[in-house]
């Protein structure tokens, strides 16, 4: 059995420092496997029918509409370009949640690949958006700021909204 002296380290916080870097690679890995097995599941998706993809793309302009009506209604102007970051961003978790798990690994950087920019501007505008909106009095009420006592975090807020579209869809299918 080895002991300390037999280890090439001087002391014990070199070996300390050696197993938590041994561990955060270990962490980022894993994290990149999870991220690469999310992106393997979603191509293997099939998207053979032509008329599905007609569905979708009326979908998608009807829950992009109901998206503008919810920022619109949350005081955030059209002018910011984190209000469109947002309308996007909540349209890619309305149709797949998995981008939650995944903001400054995919969503970001689908963002700003879409908007010709940064993905640390455009998580900037989105809190700029949202500190926007919440600084409004008239917001308070307003079922996304309802439960909070502090301003929400981008993933907060988008996941909000795309919950809230989500249930109403479903609700709408009930009847």
């Amino acid at each position: 059995m080895n002991t300390l002296n037999d280890l090439p380290f001087k002391n014990e916080n070199e070996l300390v420092r050696f197993v938590m870097q041994e561990l955060g690679s270990i962490q980022t890995l894993k994290n990149e496997v999870l991220e690469l097995r999310g992106e393997l599941e979603a191509l293997k998706k099939p998207n053979a029918n032509p008329k599905a993809e007609k569905k979708s793309s009326l979908e998608q302009d009807f829950i992009e509409v109901r998206i503008t009506n919810i920022l619109q209604d949350l005081r955030i102007p059209a002018s910011l370009k984190g209000y469109h970051y947002l309308r996007e961003a909540i349209m890619m978790v309305y149709f797949d949640m998995n981008h939650l798990g995944m903001m400054t690994k995919h969503l970001y950087p689908s963002i700003s690949k879409k908007f010709e920019t940064t993905p640390s501007r455009v998580e900037r505008a989105m809190r700029h958006a949202i500190e926007c909106s919440y600084e409004s009095q008239e917001n308070r009420s307003s079922a996304i700021y309802r439960f909070t006592t502090s301003r929400p975090t981008v993933s907060e807020f988008i996941a909000a909204i795309a919950d809230r579209l989500r249930l109403e869809d479903a609700i709408n299918e009930r009847r």
